[in-house]
């Protein structure tokens, strides 16, 4: 009788991938305490622009809705400087959402027992900063 070989399966070789640059670094902030059209309003006027202009346009914006993107936008703009090693000075906008939290339902009494609805909108907003040139 012949003896059987056994047969070895060959070895799968790991290929390397090579390091992914980070393309975006996204940032979000949730449930926002702010109506999502009054803050849409403001993330118009920064889309796509340069986080230097778009911080300069953000501090002297009148609105509520400013004061809360500048936060965010500085809290991206940290995370890709200290997380990601990108320069602050390249970055740009490249993606402004925002889009609507769940509400908070209120209610007031009116007069002979009725009641009006009072909704109160909240807001989620989410930034994606990209090296200028990375387009």
């Amino acid at each position: 009788m012949a003896t059987k070989e056994k047969i070895k399966p060959e070895k799968k070789v790991k290929k390397e991938v090579p390091s992914k640059t980070v393309e975006q670094v996204i940032v979000r902030s949730k449930y926002l305490r702010i109506s999502p059209s009054k803050l849409r309003r403001v993330a118009n006027i920064i889309r796509g622009k340069n986080v230097d202009v778009a911080m300069a346009l953000l501090k002297n914006i009148p609105h509520k809705g400013a004061e809360i993107l500048l936060k965010v936008l500085k809290s991206g703009i940290a995370n890709a400087v200290k997380n990601h090693k990108l320069d602050a000075q390249g970055l740009i906008v490249s993606q402004l959402l925002i889009s609507e939290a769940p509400r908070f339902k209120r209610f007031r009494a009116r007069a002979r027992g009725r009641v009006n609805h009072i909704i109160k909108r909240n807001s989620h907003v989410f930034i994606g900063l990209e090296m200028e040139g990375s387009n």
